[in-house]
């Protein structure tokens, strides 16, 4: 709740004026440090925490599609047709519409 103080001043001149003055209150310098460094704090956590899972993160799907993609390679080499049937000139006749 902010203060408020009315006074009656008389100026150089003789004219009197009604001033009103409003002081809100704000925080301590030490409640401002306290609240920056209270951020601070949370935004370094959220760097410990964040930035490995990330990487870990990074790490494993990598790894995954480099696995995949080793994995395809080398089983489409042994799937019929491939590099390494062993094979040739295979043709297949589909019986089932007979």
């Amino acid at each position: 709740m902010p203060w408020v103080n009315e006074r009656v001043v008389v100026d150089a001149a003789g004219r009197v004026r009604r001033v009103t003055n409003v002081v809100s209150r704000h925080p301590s310098v030490f409640a401002r440090l306290g609240l920056a460094l209270l951020i601070g704090m949370a935004f370094l956590l959220t760097l410990v925490l964040l930035v490995p899972a990330l990487l870990i993160g990074l790490i494993l799907i990598s790894a995954y599609l480099f696995v995949s993609r080793i994995r395809q390679m080398v089983m489409g080499t042994t799937e019929p047709g491939g590099v390494l049937d062993g094979r040739r000139n295979v043709r297949v006749i589909d019986r089932s519409r007979d």
